[in-house]
Order: structure tokens, then sequence, then C-alpha cells
């Protein structure tokens, strides 16, 4: 009853409560656009939940425990039947998770380039500061840099994001020198090595000769997706290939391991900057008009008899394909039921309106032949939602949404 009438705040209890007040911290956090007094109504509701809370503890008559310091580093607890534990520095609930993609993905298939496992290491290993509070300051941080709840990526990302500002953590840099393949795009003074979109022709021999291992033991549908149901060999060879998000990650650790190569997949601040001039070329009511009626280029395929998974195929010709190219001379297929994976765990981001793919271009809706002006962002452009906030399911290739996702590699340049 009481976690459900506070959700997750903080308490400090005072040693004497007729000589310290008791500190309360809430963890609810507000974009910079809500007004004081609205900020202040809703403050005022969990610190009244708080003070309901320091009134019920004192009277528990179980529940306390007496701390008993053995020396700097150990420290023993005895509760109210006489009961003993202890903790210690770095002391976790749990032990450390080597990889989360079980059963997907094996050790040797997940990028070693991924630096969200080695900042999970490091939180969980290295990390000296106190969680809870670095995870509020974070928040905190967040917002009052005019971010907004639409665009949140994850408490773990907010707080990596926040930590590496601070100092306080550094991740690991990798670098290579240009390889075919790929292009070279300048990023905030970073330069990057970006491919194109790997083809189904790529991805087909990938799973059928290079990683035999991985394509052997990958989950059968329902668990995942059937990828030669979104592969066919008689579909557009040159086009992008349908994968999920696991797929995908296999895919770069193996050409890491062969091409020796740093790759992992973009984040969603490197893909909205490789395709920054994109953005002025967005009519309103033309991708409204395609999201619901034209211009998409994904049709639903056959339905295998064994597994019943029903895949994709692209409905018009190679000619027809709506390819694009950047200005740094990266290709990208544009169309309102197309998407690529991105590094966050089952982020995908729509190739047309490089806005979330489980979201409707809320961005670009009603607003009548509205065009941005040259060299500037899409009307709207704060209400995207972004990819890293709603994302897709890891396991599924997007054909359930009669869409097709998928997917290219970057790495940093020496």
């Amino acid at each position: 009853m009481l976690s459900t009438l506070l959700g997750d705040q903080l308490l400090q209890y005072a040693r004497d409560p007729g000589e310290t007040e008791t500190t309360f911290v809430a963890k609810v956090y507000f974009p910079n656009y809500m007004g004081a007094e609205e900020i202040e109504l809703e403050e005022k509701r969990y610190r009244g939940a708080a003070e309901i809370l320091t009134r019920v503890i004192p009277k528990l008559k179980r529940g306390w425990v007496d701390v008993l310091p053995f020396n700097e580093k150990l420290i023993f607890l005895r509760d109210w039947a006489g009961g003993y534990d202890f903790v210690f520095p770095k002391l976790r609930k749990t032990k450390f998770n080597h990889n989360i993609h079980l059963p997907y993905l094996k050790n040797a298939d997940v990028p070693k380039s991924d630096d969200l496992y080695h900042f999970r290491r490091w939180a969980y290993f290295e990390n000296d500061g106190w969680l809870e509070l670095d995870q509020h300051n974070a928040e905190q941080h967040y917002y009052a840099n005019g971010n907004q709840p639409r665009s949140h990526p994850g408490e773990e990302q907010v707080l990596r994001t926040y930590l590496i500002e601070k100092g306080r953590y550094i991740a690991p840099a990798r670098g290579a020198p240009l390889a075919d393949g790929f292009n070279e795009v300048i990023i905030e003074g970073k330069r990057l090595a970006v491919s194109d979109p790997i083809s189904i022709k790529e991805f087909r021999h990938f799973m059928m000769h290079e990683n035999e291992l991985y394509t052997r033991y990958r989950p059968f549908p329902p668990e995942q997706d059937d990828w030669r149901q979104c592969n066919l060999d008689d579909d557009i060879q040159s086009a992008p290939a349908s994968v999920t998000w696991y797929d995908a990650a296999a895919f770069a650790a193996t050409v890491s391991k062969v091409r020796k190569l740093p790759v992992r997949l973009p984040t969603e601040k490197e893909w909205l900057a490789i395709t920054k001039e994109f953005r002025s070329k967005l009519r309103a009511v033309q991708v409204d008009f395609e999201y619901l009626n034209a211009g998409r280029i994904v049709e639903t395929g056959n339905r295998d008899e064994k597994h019943q998974f029903f895949g994709t195929k692209y409905r018009c010709n190679e000619s027809k394909l709506p390819w694009e190219r950047t200005d740094d001379g990266v290709r990208f297929l544009r169309a309102i039921d197309f998407g690529e994976w991105l590094s966050l765990h089952g982020a995908a981001i729509n190739s047309l309106h490089a806005g979330a793919m489980n979201s409707a271009p809320l961005h670009l809706a009603a607003i009548p032949d509205s065009m941005s002006e040259e060299g500037t962002e899409s009307p709207r452009w704060g209400d995207r939602v972004s990819a890293e906030r709603d994302r897709m399911a890891p396991h599924s290739t997007g054909a359930y949404k009669r869409m097709r996702i998928g997917f290219r590699l970057v790495y940093e340049l020496e």
C-alpha cells in the first residue's frame, strides 16, 4: 500500500525527528514548458504522501535494524528478532548479467563495440557513486536542458549521457581507417564511417555462409520472425534486408571479427545528423497522405506452412524503389513503411519522417500544405516521437505491421 502511495520516491529519516526534519526527494520530473504553479501542485501531492509515510513508519514495531560497524569496510545489521546480515562496499543485489540478449544472441554474437554493455559493466564493478542520487540528478539535468518526455531514451541512457558530461564515465574509444563500403560523414567534429543499408543479398549470404552457428540456434516463430520469409531469394536482392534487431547485432559482430572493424548500429543522434538535409524536404500533407494511402513499398508475403508466419516483400520493381542520397553520398530508402534499427535495444527509426517506427508521424500531421523553409527543420519537429522512446519489439522484422526494418553499420574513424 505504501509503495503504491508513494511510487519511487526517496526518503531520508532524521535520527531525532525533534532536531532535524526528514529529507524528502520526489523522483518526479517536469519539462521546462510546464508552469511554476503546475509544478508546485504536482510536487504538493507527493509531499503530502511523504508526510503520511513519515507519521506511519515510526509507529511500526518491526522492520528496524541496528547498524553495527565492524570496521570501515564491513557493517553488521541486527534485526529485532536477533537475526544478522552484513553489507560491504559495492555489494550488489544480483550477479552481473554478461549477456542480457539470451536466448536470441550468444556471447559470440554480441557486438564488442556495444558501449551500453561497457557502461553496465562499469556501473556494476567500478562506479563508487550513489546510484539513486545519480539517476535523480540525471533526470533533472535531462529536462533542464529542454528535452521532452516523448524523446526520453530510457533511464539508463539518460544516466550514461549525464555521467559522460560530468566526466565520471569515459566511453571506450575505438577507431579504424575508412574501409570499402563506407562513406565518411563528419558529425560535430567526429569522423564517422557510414555504410549503406545491408541488402537482401548480403544478409542471405551472412545467414547461409558466414555465421551458420547463429542461423542454427536462432529462435523460430513465434519467438522471432522468420528471416527467410522476409528476405526471399526471388525478391529484389539489392534492396535492404528486413531483419530483427538481434539479426542486425549478430551481423555487426561477424563483420567486426572478419574485417577487424569496430562496427555497430548508429545512435539516433547520429542517424538524424547523417540525414539532416532531409528534414527541410518533409511536406506535411504528402507524408500524411502516404501514411494513410499511397507511397508504400511493402506488402505481405506468403504464409510459411510450418510456422504460419507471414513475411514481407517489396511491392514495386527495383527501378521504383525511392532511393535518396545525402550530400555525403550515403544512400537511404525513404518510404513510410520502411525503417532502420538503431543501437539501443529495439529502437527503430522511420526512414521517411525520421520519427519512431512504432508511432504515427505526429510532427507532420494537421498542417495543411505546410513545408519547412529551405535549410530548416520540418514543421512541428519538436512534436516528433523519438525512436529511442517508443521502440519496436526487437525480435520483430516489422512484418506484423506490414513494414520492413533494415539496418546499416557505422564506426568511428581514426
